[in-house]
């Protein structure tokens, strides 16, 4: 089943570094407050990136037949970090990163 994903990326735990976004497979329909169920490769070669907490499930929704799955958000250690794991989901996934200005 295919499901379009969207994570706000965090460089800190309070500075947002932007959104990736994009189509995923799953095998079931993910349930909100759970933990988005990322491959098992991804959970073993990435740990930080996809514990638990990182993949708070906060909405599930199907608008015009497709189904719409927001995670409250991974929260990196820095800025390096926030654009490795863009790099990880892009690349992994196909997802696409769309960065935040800094703030000045």
């Amino acid at each position: 089943m295919r499901i379009w994903i969207d994570i706000p990326l965090f460089s800190s735990p309070t500075v947002a570094f932007g959104n990736v976004s994009g189509e995923v497979e799953v095998t079931d329909l993910p349930k909100e407050q759970a933990a988005f169920p990322w491959p098992a490769e991804w959970l073993a070669e990435r740990p930080t990136y996809f514990t638990p907490e990182q993949s708070h499930i906060m909405s599930v929704t199907e608008i015009s037949g497709r189904h719409l799955v927001i995670l409250s958000g991974i929260v990196c250690s820095s800025v390096a970090d926030a654009r490795d794991c863009s790099a990880y989901l892009q690349r992994q996934a196909g997802l696409s990163l769309d960065e935040y200005e800094p703030s000045a």
